[in-house]
């Protein structure tokens, strides 16, 4: 066996006491879900879970294979699902083991995983689990139902986003929401003829860009209307303003302001720093400000007008924000 245990192999979780409710940030990829995710980790008491909705991490966290980007649990998978993330968060499996050459031999874990379990295992016993998941947009009201995750939703304007995908170059396979039925025929259904559009022949980054943009947008704008009691921002509110901004997500969460937090949003929105990145795409310290119109020196003018035709941003920008 290589991986998490499964059902038969695990009792169910104990020690619930000692978790606090858990924290899900998410939102569109691109949109800044690592730097707020390690602003909040960075107080007391707080373990953070990177992306354990992408597909390379629900083989690592939760031993599901062959899973797509942005899968959404469906009613069928729900009480498997919920039993995986229970212990996952709870981290019951590894937690109550003190022989760990027999624990670990009797798995066949792999040095990766290994060296996970041994970052989690020595960090404080008692925690708030922050899941940093970008990729959990579309189960975000499941974690919300199930595991009862405060849900923090982060949104990035169109061409900040596009220019981003187009920067690093990073295509998507439109095919990753076409085999979950259950999506397409729900959440996605208005989008089905442009999705089986792009299934077919090669598209510009752009023309990918503005269709993901969209059907993210499109569903984080139905989430606003229906959970008013999830913390929608927007990445400029928190660019321009960070202090006040991660002060009143803080009072959200119920989390204390610490000097530690407060000197973490200094040097992470600091204008000594640069305000493009690196190589280092998840690299968190930026000149705040300048990553706001980052997207004006990034996109050519025609590019700007086809993402401000074709994007359906009125929901969440106004038109000054375009200028």
């Amino acid at each position: 066996m290589n991986g998490l245990p499964d059902s038969a192999t695990i009792k169910s979780p104990t020690n619930k006491s000692s978790i606090e409710r858990p924290v899900l940030i998410t939102g569109s990829h691109r949109s800044g879900t690592t730097w707020v995710g390690k602003i909040i980790n960075t107080a007391e008491n707080t373990r953070l879970f990177w992306e354990p909705f992408s597909p390379y991490n629900l083989s690592l966290y939760l031993n599901l294979k062959n899973k797509p980007w942005f899968y959404a649990v469906t009613n069928k998978q729900s009480e498997d699902f919920k039993y995986r993330m229970h212990h996952l968060i709870h981290n019951e499996f590894y937690n109550n083991h003190t022989n760990w050459l027999s624990f670990l031999l009797k798995y066949k874990f792999s040095p990766r995983k290994i060296r996970l379990l041994y970052r989690l295992s020595k960090q404080p016993k008692r925690y708030i689990p922050i899941l940093k998941d970008p990729i959990a947009l579309f189960s975000s009201e499941w974690l919300s139902e199930h595991l009862h995750t405060k849900n923090i939703v982060i949104i990035r304007h169109p061409a900040g986003f596009i220019s981003s995908l187009i920067k690093n170059n990073w295509h998507f396979d439109f095919q990753n929401f076409y085999s979950q039925p259950q999506l397409m025929a729900n959440q996605l259904l208005q989008f089905k003829p442009e999705i089986e559009h792009h299934l077919h022949g090669q598209h510009q980054l752009i023309d990918q860009g503005i269709l993901l943009w969209n059907i993210i947008h499109d569903y984080i704008f139905h989430l606003k209307q229906n959970n008013p009691d999830w913390y929608f921002f927007t990445l400029k509110d928190f660019a321009i303003r960070p202090f006040v901004e991660f002060e009143a997500i803080f009072r959200y969460l119920e989390m204390p302001v610490t000097n530690k937090v407060l000197e973490m949003i200094e040097n992470t929105t600091s204008s000594a720093n640069q305000a493009e990145r690196g190589e280092n795409v998840n690299m968190v310290y930026r000149d705040s400000k300048g990553i706001v119109d980052i997207w004006k020196n990034r996109l050519t003018e025609s590019e700007q007008q086809k993402i401000h035709d074709q994007c359906i941003w009125q929901h969440f920008y106004k038109p000054d924000d375009w200028r």
